[in-house]
């Protein structure tokens, strides 16, 4: 058999079997269940493999650390709220009721997921890879917040990109502390007033009266 025909055949030797992604589910349940009780750092891939009814070399199969897992966890939560805040944005109406929506379900959106956004901002200091996929999507962000700027009419900014960097640095560094403060949701009342308020007052001049 030609070398070509073999090194194939053991390739699709490591193929995922027909209940692959299955197994897979299960790890990624059982990781998150872990998440909640755990830091990333003390999460134990042993553990989560014999959560999930597999042996610790089934989670490597799939993921290629834990950072993986959180990244996938979070991916489908951030595609939810770019969609309905990026809509919120570019909806029309007053501008800063659009603020004030955008914010309400930017700091709803933490608190329900906080154990997963704890664990992504870990990821974030400690890998890379997950630090490049954060700023990807903070990168989102900038850009449908830069031409939610760019298109009041009543708003005169040189460089609505700039802006855009500013606020969502912002709410990136009050929610990272809010989060790791392990403060309950009635903390989370004043911040999202004053980030409302900063907003509003970096676009508009002040809050709606």
């Amino acid at each position: 058999m030609p070398p070509e025909s073999t090194q194939g055949s053991r390739r699709n030797a490591t193929r995922p079997q027909p209940r692959g992604d299955e197994r897979r589910q299960r790890l990624l349940e059982a990781f998150e269940e872990q998440l909640q009780t755990q830091s990333l750092a003390d999460i134990s891939v042993a553990e989560v493999a014999r959560s999930a009814g597999l042996k610790r070399p089934a989670f490597y199969f799939y993921f290629a650390g834990k950072h993986e897992v959180v990244t996938e966890l979070l991916s489908g939560i951030f595609q939810d709220d770019v969609f309905t805040i990026g809509g919120f944005l570019a909806g029309g109406g007053d501008p800063r009721v659009s603020v004030v929506d955008a914010m309400t379900r930017t700091f709803e959106s933490w608190h329900t997921h906080r154990t997963l956004f704890r664990a992504m901002l870990d990821a974030r200091d400690s890998d890379a890879e997950a630090k490049a996929i954060w700023d990807q999507w903070l990168q989102r962000y900038e850009e449908f917040v830069s031409d939610f700027i760019a298109e009041q009419p009543t708003i005169d900014i040189p460089d609505p990109a700039a802006l855009a960097h500013a606020l969502i640095s912002m709410n990136e560094r009050v929610l990272d502390r809010h989060i790791r403060s392990g403060a309950g949701v009635e903390a989370a009342g004043p911040l999202l007033a004053a980030v409302i308020h900063v907003w509003n007052t970096a676009l508009f001049g002040g809050d709606a009266q």
